[in-house]
Formats: structure tokens, C-alpha cells, sequence
């Protein structure tokens, strides 16, 4: 499974769905940026706005 993949489920669900997910990695960011040094170059937007 590759990000695009990822993004296409995600992108596929109902926006209330989506939302959660949006915030659900929001919460854990601070967790992963503390156990790993990789930050992403570009943010990755998964909420498609109609």
C-alpha cells in the first residue's frame, strides 16, 4: 500500500470520515515528529474540498 492509495480510501470515505482522520493525525504528529526526524517537504492535504 502506497500513499497514493492511502489518499485515494481516504479521500473516498463520507467528509465527516475524513475529518476525523484529519484530526486523528493531527493529534499523533507531535508524537511521531518526537520518535522520528523525518518531517515531510510538502503537506499532505486528504480532505477534498468541493
Amino acid at each position: 500500500m502506497n500513499l497514493g492509495t492511502i489518499q485515494q480510501d481516504i479521500a473516498s470515505l463520507p467528509p465527516d470520515a475524513q475529518l476525523i482522520i484529519v484530526e486523528l493525525v493531527e493529534v499523533l504528529k507531535p508524537t511521531f515528529r518526537t520518535r522520528n526526524c523525518h518531517t515531510p517537504k510538502k503537506p499532505i492535504y486528504l480532505v477534498h474540498k468541493n
